[in-house]
Parts: structure tokens; sequence; C-alpha cells
């Protein structure tokens, strides 16, 4: 508790009133809705190619063996997290047919998106046709964050999955993630349903709603 308010005041003196109060939202309401996701679904054969201001050249490297990740591409997943516990979960996802998707420049690398066909990775929704895919646990690396770039991940990924034949792509994002959700919205990609998740018994236990 004395370590939670001393990370407040701390952010306080740092950033001011105002954005401490919103982080104080932000918190609160992570808190009230952190069970529930807002479903999105996107028809790909609809996507058009997004035009991006940039003075370097974006393009998507598509990865589906750890092995064909660089050690120098690899070590931006362990930013803020425990190397190990990381490196079972990208073997994991592999092993499962997930795929991983960068988006760079000649000399940066961005951010990221993973999607799978057929089995989802947890939480299980519903499970998929053969043209269907499941993106999830997209990120761009702090010092990119609020430039646009995750729409344009996301769309240089539909648009290749377009092009190998997927008819349509399913994400879902936190619902208090207003960035993330605004970000889809540029995407155009449409709200399908609430879900909240539990887990008992070692079992997935989904709650729709249709909001």
């Amino acid at each position: 508790m004395r370590y939670k308010l001393y990370t407040i005041i701390n952010y306080l003196k740092n950033n001011g009133s105002l954005a401490t109060l919103h982080k104080i939202y932000l918190i609160l309401k992570r808190k009230i809705y952190q069970n529930r996701f807002v479903l999105y679904y996107y028809d790909i054969q609809e996507v058009k190619n997004i035009y991006f201001n940039s003075s370097d050249e974006l393009y998507i490297e598509i990865k589906n063996r750890k092995s064909d990740i660089s050690k120098l591409d690899i070590s931006k997943f362990f930013v803020n997290n425990i190397r190990e516990n990381i490196e079972r979960n990208i073997e994991a996802r592999f092993k499962k047919g997930s795929t991983v998707w960068f988006l760079k420049t000649q000399n940066n690398f961005i951010g990221f998106i993973w999607s799978i066909q057929k089995t989802p990775i947890k939480p299980y929704y519903f499970p998929l046709t053969d043209n269907e895919i499941y993106l999830f646990d997209n990120e761009i690396f702090k010092e990119y964050r609020g430039k646009g770039f995750n729409t344009v991940l996301i769309n240089k990924v539909l648009v290749e999955l377009k092009i190998r034949g997927f008819k349509r792509a399913f994400i879902a994002t936190a619902i208090w993630n207003d960035a993330e959700i605004n970000s889809l919205s540029k995407c155009r990609f449409k709200r399908l349903a609430i879900v909240k998740n539990y887990y008992l018994f070692k079992k997935n236990i989904t709650i729709w709603y249709n909001q």
C-alpha cells in the first residue's frame, strides 16, 4: 500500500495533477473491468492500404519459428519482463502454430502482433474456420506510442492476410483500453460483442454480452 502511494505521489510530482487524475481513473477502470473484453471482427476482403506519412519506409516481417528471430529483435520482448518466462511463452505459441508479425523501418523495430488459426490462445471465445484468423497481443514499443503505428501495423497485417486468402479476422481488447479501441476503430473493425472470462477448474467460461 505504501509503495502504491509513493508511486502515485512520485507520478504527481513528475506529471502534474491532471495527468495523475487520469492515471488513477485508468487504474480504477482496469480494476472494475479487468475480466471484460471487447471482441471485434473484420471482413478482410474490404481492407485497403492506409497511407502513413513517415520519413522511413514501414514494412512487415513475418516469423513462424523462434529461430527466425534475431537476438537483437528477441531482446525487445524482454524489456520489463522476465526473460525465461517470455522465452517459454514464445516457444509455446510457435508450437501451437502462431505467427508473429514485426513492424519495422530500416533501422528500428517498432512493434509486433501475434496471429493464430484454428486453435486460439487463451481466452478461448469460439473455434475458428479455415479462412478465419485471430489476432492478439499487439504491442507498440514505448518510444513509438501515440504516433499511429498500431493502426499501421494492423492494417499491413490485414492486407497480407487478404493476399493469403483469409476472409475474416478477430481481435479482442480490454474494455478499459481506450487507446486500442480508438486504433481499431481507425482500422474499421466492427464490434461483435463484449465478453467476460472466468477460469474455473482449469476450464474457460465465457459470458457474452450483446452490447
